[in-house]
């Protein structure tokens, strides 16, 4: 994926008014793919310096167990001076004398972190918080290029948090994946999708950071209970359900007793989770796969999501007749003539064939004999 193609992906996320907890995630996820030469860590922290949101590929356990901790034992840090500030490393004479340089080495330092980039986020020009790369001691320090490059996705990100204050409750789709726990809640068999999507049903919004483990379901409220009573062999209870909330969104767990050859009640229990994808985020996810040149996957991506052709015209600073003839145009590639019918073509449509008829058109205009268009 080229870095104009990240970026267009990182303009769509911030238009698609979503909830900002979920945008928030969405969007540090998709960083890495515009700042590819940074380690694949970031994490907003507020103008109360508390954690917001972490995404880490590689540490994300770690991290997230290091600030919390430190969160918890120490006293709360007054971010105002460096919300004042365009940007700040932390390899700077001014940060390392300053009273954050304890906080630092405690927690990213602690996991393996050699230097971050800091730039402070605005929403509707009030401070909010903090946007943090983390750059690992392997890797070269930060460049001129990567603080550009960073600060492109703080405007994307700040844009975003202005258009994502309106909450939308719009939902579609389901991920499930297959856990079994034993009576502590401990996983002892899961499906890859399971665990991701524990992954995801476990990030809470800090301010409220627990010690939490990526390998048990004990953090999620009520699942303890719920194994209790399906173990309980004085009842006849075969499932239960329980439905959680993390930044991501909202998820339902099912759980059902596993039963031995005996027909007995084994100390084991099996978790069904699923993850009700916001349907505006699921759209951003397919949408890629679409054979739209970029500027008709933006328009294509907000006219399904519910957006009218004005609105459209105001957000991306185009003419009504421009957005209009865009969207006459991707109805023609597609045959269709509703919006429910590119919604249904982004959602369910094959994505292999949309890329194999790319690839094919592509391979079409390559066979063209070559034309002489200089002047006779």
């Amino acid at each position: 994926m080229t870095s104009s193609t990240s970026l267009l992906r990182l303009q769509m996320l911030s238009q698609l008014s979503l909830p900002e907890n979920v945008f928030l995630a969405a969007f540090l996820s998709e960083c890495h793919q515009y700042l590819n030469s940074v380690s694949n860590s970031y994490c907003l922290i507020d103008n109360k310096a508390r954690l917001t949101d972490i995404y880490d590929e590689l540490n994300h356990h770690a991290l997230t167990e290091a600030v919390s901790s430190h969160l918890r034992r120490s006293a709360q840090l007054d971010s105002t001076s460096l919300l004042t500030e365009d940007y700040i490393l932390t390899s700077q004479a001014k940060w390392l004398k300053s009273e954050y340089q304890k906080a630092y080495h405690h927690t990213f330092v602690r996991v393996g972190y050699h230097q971050s980039l800091i730039l402070p986020v605005q929403k509707a020009g009030k401070p909010h918080g903090l946007l943090v790369f983390n750059r690992c001691r392997t890797e070269n320090a930060f460049s001129t290029k990567d603080i550009k490059r960073a600060n492109v996705i703080r405007e994307a990100l700040e844009e975003g948090l202005v258009c994502n204050q309106y909450q939308t409750k719009t939902t579609m789709g389901w991920r499930s994946g297959l856990i079994i726990v034993d009576n502590r809640g401990e996983l002892t068999q899961c499906c890859p999708e399971g665990l991701n999507i524990l992954t995801l049903a476990l990030q809470k919004r800090a301010g409220s950071l627990q010690r939490s483990s990526f390998s048990d379901v004990r953090n999620l409220p009520g699942v303890l209970e719920m194994i209790d009573r399906l173990l309980d062999s004085t009842t006849p209870m075969t499932n239960a359900e329980v439905n959680v909330s993390s930044l991501w969104g909202d998820f339902q767990i099912n759980g059902f007793p596993v039963f031995d050859q005996g027909g007995h009640r084994a100390p084991q229990v099996y978790l069904n989770i699923t993850w009700q994808v916001p349907f505006s985020l699921m759209l951003f996810h397919n949408i890629q796969y679409m054979c739209f040149t970029p500027r008709q996957q933006f328009i294509a991506l907000l006219y399904a999501s519910g957006e009218s052709t004005k609105s459209i015209a105001n957000k991306l600073e185009l003419s009504l007749y421009t957005v209009k003839e865009h969207i006459q145009h991707i109805f023609e590639k597609l045959s269709i003539h509703s919006r429910s019918e590119l919604i249904e073509h982004i959602i369910c449509r094959d994505c292999k064939t949309c890329i194999d008829e790319l690839d094919q058109s592509q391979l079409n205009r390559a066979e063209r004999p070559s034309v002489n268009l200089s002047r006779s």
